[in-house]
């Protein structure tokens, strides 16, 4: 404090005008960037498709190539069959698809995402099904369910609070500016020059 020429005390007045002025800030930005529940609604409605998440699928997939198939489709199918739990290794060790090293995992895929000859397949389902063998374009296809999510409609009820925050967020900028710009439009400024 004594190098730059000011007391302690001229520092914690400065401190304590300062947090007064933060808090009027955020009390009078949230107060009128809150939204109603009308507009909250409103929004909702407007943007559903944000909220909505589609059916997914997280899906295994062991691709055998046409100049690969002198592996005996039957015996993989008989494998797959009597044991469900290999369908790692064997997509490590056979497919040529794509996530043969991770062990065929492709991930979450959208349902209404999927090759016609998978959707057809994947009419029901319980997870860690394993069909095949499909023909594909690309050779031989087995496929196997790893997980599945259900197709979410989002409830305004339940992400109320979300688009309550976002709004606010979006609100709260332009709140601050127009009340510097009015608190600036009554303020007496004084300049000294030497």
């Amino acid at each position: 404090a004594r190098l730059s020429g000011t007391t302690l005390e001229k520092i914690r007045k400065d401190i304590k005008e300062s947090m007064i002025v933060q808090l009027m800030m955020v009390n009078r930005v949230r107060y009128f960037a809150a939204p109603t529940p009308k507009e909250v609604y409103e929004y909702y409605e407007a943007n559903k498709e944000k909220f909505d998440a589609p059916e997914k699928i997280e899906l295994g997939l062991i691709i055998i190539d046409g100049n690969a198939q002198k592996i005996h489709i039957a015996e993989l199918q008989k494998t797959l069959k009597a044991d469900p739990g290999q369908f790692a290794a064997l997509a490590r060790k056979y497919s040529s698809g794509p996530g043969a090293a991770s062990g065929g995992n492709l991930g979450w895929i959208e349902r209404r995402k999927l090759r016609p000859e998978f959707q057809k397949e994947l009419q029901s389902f319980h997870r860690g099904d394993v069909f095949g063998p499909l023909t594909t374009a690309d050779g031989v296809a087995f496929i196997r369910v790893i997980d599945h999510k259900e197709a979410q409609n989002g409830d305004v009820g339940k992400i109320y609070q979300e688009i309550k925050k976002r709004l606010e967020n979006e609100r709260a900028k332009s709140v601050q500016d127009e009340y510097i710009k009015k608190l600036r439009k009554k303020a007496i400024i004084n300049y000294y020059f030497d």
